[in-house]
């Protein structure tokens, strides 16, 4: 009955992925990667041309181009074919946490997760979009599996920490877990103390050639990339607002920009020439001594990226849930968000964590969350917490509906307040997160890069999109302006340059 249940529910799933990938199709979406989507498939094209690599340091994390390159050179570079894989590998992101709800509760708990997982709006959403979130999902889920098995054996922990090491090439902010899992199993009881080196053994495995590629290129072991300094430089400093944001002298947030101004200026400031690994540790150091000197509002910036991390808004630091879903009918109707699910996990998570089979899955959700508190809170970065969260809610839920159909709702007296206080803070309405959800600056960017391609009608719907969130947007009504100057509408450029606060030019430059 179970196995006829898990199939209902995959088939469920695939039928969402479909009618959601159906309705992205011809959009800008799929059409118009932007940020670190355009990055990536600039990336796999390059790749998948068999084109030379730039010998110099990853500043990007090199698996997910890797692994569309394959893919391109099978069925062609097309951002298309990315999100079918992604939602082949969304159906196995659910299958994976069924079997974490049953190998951590039961056979039930399993079922429901996978339903959850199913129906989960960011997990569709990121199957939709060309980031490697999906592909670390998977890593992780089934390195989970391998760490939680019922019976140690070694090869469990050669391939955990294989797989663990790739997520870590796709994101290594997951190596934070990797090396706690070895911290972990050193103190676990002597016959268990081995499995420690074996696990270290697969992430060498993985990341050991990476590390000695870096050192071939650059002459330093660096052992995945350097944009360490950066990242912990763009969540510590003066302007840092716990998200994501770009320091004042990038001239875009697109990686390739992101990569050479922060060179370029910390060049300047120490007046040598640098390279990446260099700069990386500049700016590690700037970030640290902005720690140091302003211990307050390190503090209060702390405390922010904490409450963020658990809020229900998905940041976006690449192109936001809140904008795909004004292209897809289906994800607007997907029922479970953070929000609505988290509570009930997180509830459960903190009454219940003697239940959940030792230390291995507290130090995973710990570690992604030190992660946000030493670098920012992005929606991507928090995600994989929920290969955890939503079997504990799963469990919740249905402890809740065990005890009312038993006529015993004192007994979930005590889940029921943890429930309601975290759905409090989770869903705490506050002006800057609100601001997060406004999906203004997505459409501004879509138009934006179709109007530096030549596509000045597509443009002109997406300044208008952008606008239609935010009429006073200055910035949309110049570049609307632009288009239409391109498409030789005078009076429509001119009224738009007036409502951006700035005189029309002579003539109109052409791309």
């Amino acid at each position: 009955m179970s196995s006829k249940r898990l199939i209902a529910i995959l088939l469920l799933a695939a039928i969402i992925r479909i009618a959601h990938l159906a309705a992205l199709w011809n959009s800008p979406v799929l059409n118009v990667p932007i940020i670190d989507s355009r990055y990536y498939q600039s990336w796999a094209e390059s790749l998948a041309a068999g084109k030379a690599q730039p010998a110099e340091l990853f500043f990007m994390s090199p698996l997910y181009p890797y692994v569309l390159s394959f893919l391109y050179r099978l069925f062609g570079a097309d951002p298309h074919v990315a999100v079918i894989f992604q939602g082949a590998m969304g159906l196995l992101l659910v299958f994976l946490i069924y079997r974490l709800g049953t190998r951590l509760f039961d056979e039930r708990v399993g079922l429901l997760a996978a339903l959850l997982a199913a129906l989960y709006r960011p997990f569709v959403y990121y199957e939709g979009v060309v980031l490697s979130a999906i592909l670390i999902l998977c890593l992780n889920g089934a390195a989970l599996l391998l760490l939680l098995g019922p019976i140690k054996k070694t090869v469990n922990f050669v391939a955990g920490g294989l797989l663990l090491g790739l997520s870590a090439l796709a994101r290594p902010n997951v190596l934070l877990f990797g090396l706690l899992v070895f911290g972990y199993l050193l103190f676990r009881p002597k016959a268990e103390r081995r499995f420690a080196f074996y696990w270290l053994l697969g992430l060498a495995l993985v990341l050991g050639p990476v590390a000695y590629r870096n050192f071939q290129v650059s002459g330093r072991w660096v052992l995945m990339t350097a944009g360490l300094g950066m990242n912990f430089y763009a969540g510590n400093n003066p302007e840092a607002q716990g998200i994501y944001s770009e320091a004042p002298f990038i001239r875009s947030a697109e990686p390739e920009f992101e990569n050479k101004d922060y060179l370029a200026e910390a060049a300047k400031r120490t007046d040598r020439e640098l390279d990446m690994a260099q700069a990386s540790n500049y700016w590690l150091k700037q970030g640290l001594f902005y720690i140091l000197e302003k211990p307050g509002r390190a503090i209060r910036l702390l405390l922010r990226k904490f409450f963020l991390f658990f809020h229900f808004t998905e940041i976006p630091n690449n192109l936001s849930l809140y904008a795909v879903s004004a292209f897809s009918p289906v994800l607007k109707l997907l029922p479970f968000t953070f929000g609505l699910l988290a509570p009930f996990g997180i509830a459960f998570w903190v009454l219940h964590s003697r239940r959940m089979k030792g230390g291995l899955i507290h130090i995973y959700g710990l570690s992604y969350l030190a992660a946000t508190l030493i670098f920012f809170a992005a929606s991507e970065y928090r995600l994989p917490v929920l290969l955890i969260v939503l079997p504990c809610s799963a469990a919740a839920l249905l402890e809740i509906w065990r005890n009312l159909r038993l006529g015993t709702a004192k007994q979930i007296a005590r889940l029921a307040v943890f429930v309601l206080l975290f759905a409090m803070m989770v869903n705490l309405p506050v002006p800057f997160a609100a601001s997060l959800r406004s999906p203004r600056m997505d459409f501004f960017n879509l138009g934006v890069t179709l109007q530096v391609a030549g596509q000045h009608q597509e443009a002109v719907f997406l300044f208008k999109r952008s606008l239609s969130v935010d009429p006073g947007f200055a910035a949309a009504h110049l570049a609307l302006g632009e288009s239409f100057l391109q498409l030789g509408q005078a009076e429509a450029a001119k009224e738009e340059f007036r409502r951006g606060g700035a005189p029309m030019p002579e003539a109109p430059r052409r791309h």
